[in-house]
């Protein structure tokens, strides 16, 4: 590999909410990363790691990029305690949008490659640049398939469990049913899932369908794997699968030991 003209790479995770025990996870070494947050005591942690922290100062404006209409916006964010606790969740849940549509504009720094993870786990580095050294310059996006959701249908059965998406099921079925009248299909099978996104800045699309996406989540609500799937069918010539697992594997501790035994007994 020609580190000389590989591409500059960013890896971007962050916390919105009020959670002070918010997972901070492990920073990918040598390369740049950035957590993003409103959050003042995640943030005062962050100062401990090696992670650039980003504090949101207005949460309120995030809601407003995704939120015009939404009844939610009229609280200020003194406010939300007369939430109850589900709307809360809803609040915080889908004011964290932007951070995954489009991380690249709270940045500091200009970067052709930004992967955009979730703060629950650790990042499978290797295989995130392993991806873009091989990227098809065809792509400006690429997503990990879903393991177990099949299809939107599916998806929408499965948001059903939870109490935050129950609010939003009429919301859901009138967004599907206005994308099916459009001709896009609830059982188109490529689905993925959302928490790992490599967004590649260089292609001239890439903005195209972040801006596609964030209306479809305006129009959708929070469950964003229902509104990318409609948006992957829009954009399938130039939005790819990523192949490798989305986090680092962890070895067990009891593998790890047996592993350091075989190198023992291999020198001796």
């Amino acid at each position: 590999m020609d580190v000389s003209n590989f591409p500059n790479i960013a890896f971007v995770t962050g916390y919105i909410g009020p959670k002070a025990k918010a997972k901070i996870p492990k920073k990918p070494p040598q390369y740049d990363g950035y957590y993003i947050t409103n959050n003042k005591r995640v943030f005062k942690k962050l100062k401990k790691k090696q992670w650039v922290p980003i504090f949101i100062e207005d949460t309120m404006n995030l809601m407003s990029e995704l939120t015009l209409d939404n009844p939610l916006k009229k609280y200020k964010m003194e406010d939300l305690s007369k939430l109850d606790e589900i709307d809360r969740e809803r609040f915080y849940t889908m004011a964290c949008k932007p951070l995954k549509v489009h991380p690249q504009q709270f940045l500091p720094n200009t970067y052709d490659y930004v992967v955009w993870f979730d703060n629950k786990f650790d990042v499978n580095v290797e295989g995130s640049i392993k991806t873009i050294a091989e990227w098809n310059t065809n792509l400006a996006m690429m997503l990990h398939k879903h393991p177990f959701v099949a299809n939107i249908a599916k998806e929408y059965d499965e948001s059903m469990y939870q109490e935050r998406y129950v609010r939003e099921k009429d919301q859901y079925t009138t967004y599907i049913n206005n994308n099916i009248d459009k001709g896009f299909s609830s059982k188109h099978d490529m689905h993925y899932q959302c928490g790992y996104i490599i967004h590649n800045l260089k292609h001239p699309e890439t903005k195209n369908i972040q801006e596609t996406w964030k209306k479809n989540i305006y129009e959708c609500g929070i469950n964003d794997q229902i509104s990318f799937n409609f948006v992957a069918q829009q954009f399938s010539n130039i939005i790819g699968e990523y192949k490798y697992d989305i986090g680092e594997k962890i070895i067990p501790l009891y593998k790890q030991v047996s592993k350091s035994l075989k190198r023992l007994i291999i020198k001796k």
